[in-house]
């Protein structure tokens, strides 16, 4: 009897080790068929699906309305700087106004788009922002640090001037580079000592 046993159960053996190899043979052939035949109609899809969550929104929904505007206020590819200058107190007419006209000579600086905002004070006027858009194939470092040089010279004593917004803070990292870290940190750090 023991030799019955081991006949029939080695035809199983074999049967299922060609099973093993067959079924993931046929798994990747219908795989490679599969994408074979529908890969071309992958590229389709973006023909009948939208990403644009507003489409799935009513007309009158507000996400949708403002979708539809926004177009209209990305008419330029300047980069906008942020000028902001802050008073040791509240600001005078006379040091707003001076700040205005630096404001209006900084659009005389190369690279510096035309469109530069007027002066808008805050509400306790001891502040005043403008928002000077960069040309985007302008030098962005130079730009930057030539607008902060200018803005600084025409302020009016007790005022400080930053520069900041997008451009600014690009203009830091570019000088945060590696290979001017050094310049950059000792520049900006007044406990630094120059060893």
């Amino acid at each position: 009897m023991p030799d019955e046993s081991v006949s029939t159960s080695r035809p199983r053996v074999r049967r299922h080790s060609w099973l093993r190899v067959l079924i993931p043979v046929f798994l990747i052939l219908a795989w490679v068929v599969g994408a074979g035949l529908g890969g071309p109609l992958f590229g389709k899809v973006s023909e009948v699906s939208s990403n644009d969550q507003t489409t799935y929104l009513p007309e009158s929904a507000d996400a949708t309305q403002v979708q539809k505007l926004l177009g209209d206020f990305k008419d330029s590819d300047a980069i906008p700087a942020i000028a902001v200058f802050v008073g040791d107190g509240t600001l005078s007419a006379e040091q707003l106004s001076t700040i205005d006209e630096a404001i209006t000579a900084a659009s005389k600086i190369d690279g510096i788009a035309d469109e530069v905002s007027p002066g808008i004070a805050s509400k306790d006027e001891r502040a005043v922002q403008a928002f000077i858009p960069i040309s985007s194939d302008a030098e962005l470092g130079d730009t930057v640090t030539a607008l902060g040089d200018e803005l600084r010279q025409a302020a009016p004593d007790g005022v400080t001037v930053y520069i900041t917004g997008p451009a600014g803070f690009s203009a830091d990292l570019l000088a945060a580079s590696p290979e001017s870290t050094g310049s950059y940190w000792e520049s900006r750090c007044s406990r630094c000592s120059s060893s």
